[in-house]
């Protein structure tokens, strides 16, 4: 995981730390999910059974802000009694997670959700339950014919976009080589956002999205990209506008 990953994770615990450590002096139970249904990210994979680098480096942060993590690949888990334990989700997952692995064999071939578990999952989080998603998060639940690098996955896909989408705000496309990006803060009242440096830009793997909800709570802007430009599908139907870092409204709430 590089230095930006990491800080990530760190904004993750600062964003929701100050909401839960008000509320209770319990630890807060998150249930850290990362089944792969496509392609499995080195972070989140695990060798020799042993934790994989964003378990451990959650498993810290989570001692330090007062999370218990639960952390699991494992998508036939996903009831409504096992989800009622948990204050919120954090997703690294991709794919479509009620399959073990996508049509095209990729994925680490975990046990998949239920169709009922994945509306278990939505309802939760629409009653108030947390959510984060992080990187491959929005390269999850595509909707019929995106699921490869054809012209429909370039396309806006209007009402066709699954309930998942809806409710995280955007969908991947595509991702262009690593480079470095320099991010203007514009929702700088939202939690930890304040303490972002002026000159914060990291080296990342800058995602192209495309299905924004009309609701989207902006964070930051992509500004001043080095290292070639960030080039978006030559296919694309519309101006998805700026490049943006961002939150929705509708989750931000529990942060």
């Amino acid at each position: 995981m590089n230095s930006f990953a990491r800080l990530f994770l760190a904004f993750v615990a600062s964003c929701v730390a100050p909401i839960f450590s008000s509320a209770a002096p319990a630890a807060k139970k998150v249930l850290f999910f990362t089944k792969s249904s496509g392609f499995e990210h080195s972070t989140i994979k695990r060798l020799n059974g042993n934790p994989s680098f964003a378990e451990q480096v959650l498993t810290e942060l989570g001692a330090k802000h007062g999370f218990a993590f639960t952390f699991s690949k494992d998508g036939c888990l996903f009831t409504t009694e096992y989800l009622a334990q948990f204050d919120a989700f954090f997703f690294y997952t991709s794919g479509d997670l009620t399959l073990a692995m996508n049509d095209g064999k990729a994925g680490e071939g975990n046990p998949p959700m239920t169709p009922a578990g994945k509306a278990a999952f939505l309802k939760a989080i629409y009653e108030g339950k947390g959510f984060v998603g992080t990187h491959g998060a929005s390269d999850t639940f595509h909707p019929p014919g995106n699921n490869g690098r054809g012209p429909a996955r370039n396309r806006d896909d209007g009402a066709n976009i699954d309930d998942y989408t809806r409710m995280i705000g955007a969908s991947f496309i595509k991702h262009d080589a690593q480079q470095k990006a320099r991010q203007i803060v514009v929702g700088a009242k939202f939690p930890g956002m304040a303490a972002v440096p002026a000159d914060f830009g990291p080296l990342e793997e800058w995602y192209s999205l495309k299905n924004f909800a009309p609701d989207l709570h902006v964070l930051g802007a992509g500004h001043e990209f080095h290292g070639g430009p960030f080039l978006r599908p030559s296919a694309l139907s519309l101006d998805l506008g700026p490049r943006l870092l961002h939150q929705r409204s509708a989750i931000a709430r529990m942060c």
